[in-house]
């Protein structure tokens, strides 16, 4: 199926002592109205809400989030973006420092 511009981003940035992450969608067509969500976990745990962000621009973004996690463990975070009744997907997982 076409996107038609709708790729929404899982970011995810991980540090030594630090995590930041957060969903990043542009370039899309303006005028349909827009919602983009985001989701994390850490090592399996439950998911968990990171924001959320709407509208009807070319672009959206959620709040950044910050972590500072033990070394060692497997952290998640997923982005959905809705238009139009169609849902888009992305994710982006590492291990922390």
């Amino acid at each position: 199926m076409d996107s038609d511009g709708y790729y929404p981003v899982a970011n995810l940035d991980i540090q030594p002592g630090q995590v930041t992450w957060l969903a990043t969608v542009g370039g899309m067509p303006v005028g349909p109205y827009k919602t983009l969500s985001c989701e994390w976990r850490i090592d399996n745990g439950a998911w968990q809400d990171c924001g959320t962000a709407s509208g009807s621009g070319s672009g959206l973004r959620t709040r950044t989030n910050q972590y500072c996690p033990f070394p060692g463990l497997l952290f998640e975070v997923e982005a959905f973006l809705h238009v139009n009744g169609v849902d888009y997907f992305d994710n982006a997982d590492g291990i922390t420092q």
